[in-house]
């Protein structure tokens, strides 16, 4: 991390393969404490500089084709005091060979269970491996939040991720709501919050 004058500091890091450790494109959207959002778009080489505020507070989204979003919290904070100048973001390849797959977590604003845009292509690339491959019919879903937030927090989450998955996949897809899950913030490993939706899926 370099710190740029009294205020501001560069996030610098890479993104890459989650088998190969090979450099990815992509794109990296963050969304700060006042909801305003900065896309940046990542060459083959997979590296970038971001320039970030101290004091923020931002919510990362990375994404490439043909691997599953990355999502995770950031504070300009904990980056001035950690030991490492340049981070990697791993990305996982979509592959359909196993019977339980276990999928990228939705992430969520603060006391909020709107899905987003990112969150809205996550699900759609989730739909789009159920059309390639029928033998995947069982969804769960368990929704997370922080324990200041509430317990119905949580169902609000599940039941969105739940409710725009019924609209856009099949009907013979079976959904099962697992156990829902309040936290702390700062639980989530790197000190991320636990305002999330987790879910897998398991073949028949």
């Amino acid at each position: 991390i370099c710190s740029c004058g009294n205020n501001s500091l560069v996030f610098k890091g890479r993104i890459i393969d989650e088998e190969t450790n090979k450099p990815l494109s992509g794109k990296i959207i963050l969304t700060d404490n006042f909801n305003t959002e900065n896309s940046i778009l990542v060459d083959k080489s997979g590296e970038f500089s971001i320039l970030l505020e101290k004091d923020g507070e931002y919510a990362v989204k990375v994404s490439s084709n043909g691997y599953f979003l990355n999502s995770f919290h950031l504070s300009g904070e904990a980056l001035v005091n950690t030991e490492s100048d340049f981070r990697s973001i791993v990305l996982r390849p979509i592959k359909l060979s196993c019977s339980l797959l276990e999928l990228p977590k939705i992430e969520f604003q603060l006391n909020n269970a709107f899905l987003d845009s990112v969150s809205i292509s996550q699900l759609r690339k989730i739909a789009s491996i159920l059309e390639k491959d029928t033998t995947y019919n069982t969804i769960y879903i368990e929704g997370h939040c922080d324990l200041n937030e509430g317990k119905m927090m949580s169902e609000r989450r599940a039941g969105a991720v739940h409710n725009y998955l019924e609209k856009i996949l099949p009907n013979t897809i079976k959904y099962e709501i697992k156990d829902l899950k309040s936290l702390n913030s700062g639980h989530r490993q790197n000190g991320g919050h636990n305002r999330i939706v987790s879910f897998q899926m398991e073949k028949k």
